[in-house]
């Protein structure tokens, strides 16, 4: 998954703990575009996600 966010142009970080990932999407990015990817992934059961932080400029 991280590999899949990469080429869309985010940043990601694996915690110390190994289920925990942090990810960066850019204000380049289009964030309809990246949630909608991960949306996907968590019907399927791949993971669960939450946003932790929203920033606008």
């Amino acid at each position: 998954m991280r590999n899949i966010l990469r080429v869309r142009g985010c940043e990601s970080e694996q915690s110390e703990l190994s289920r925990l990932v942090a990810v960066d999407i850019p204000p380049s990015v289009c964030y309809e575009g990246v949630r909608a990817i991960l949306d996907e992934q968590e019907k399927l059961g791949v993971f669960e996600y939450e946003e932790a932080c929203l920033g606008f400029l």
